[in-house]
């Protein structure tokens, strides 16, 4: 069975699992760190409470009610200094 993907792509300004799931979410880093607080977010299918978390290339992020995302590209810098990030939601 061949999985299909949407792509999402923006800069951060590091691989925080905040700011990760601010892209993949499309929502404020406050907002992210809400439900990873509330234990509504899993890293590699285990559950992640630490907003400061890092996230790393191939990690799965599994959001309560929001989605599966699979971390394609951390990386390169852009001239500003941030990271681009695509990530890859599951459909």
């Amino acid at each position: 069975m061949k999985r299909e993907f949407r792509e999402l792509q923006d800069t951060v300004p590091s691989p925080r699992l905040d700011a990760v799931l601010h892209v993949a979410l499309r929502t404020s880093r406050e907002e992210a760190a809400r439900r990873i607080g509330a234990g509504m977010v899993s890293v590699n299918h285990m559950p992640e409470l630490s907003v400061s978390a890092t996230v790393n290339e191939g990690d799965i992020l599994s959001v309560r009610g929001a989605g599966r995302f699979r971390v394609a590209q951390i990386g390169p810098l852009t001239r500003k200094g941030r990271l681009i990030v695509r990530l890859e939601q599951y459909i």
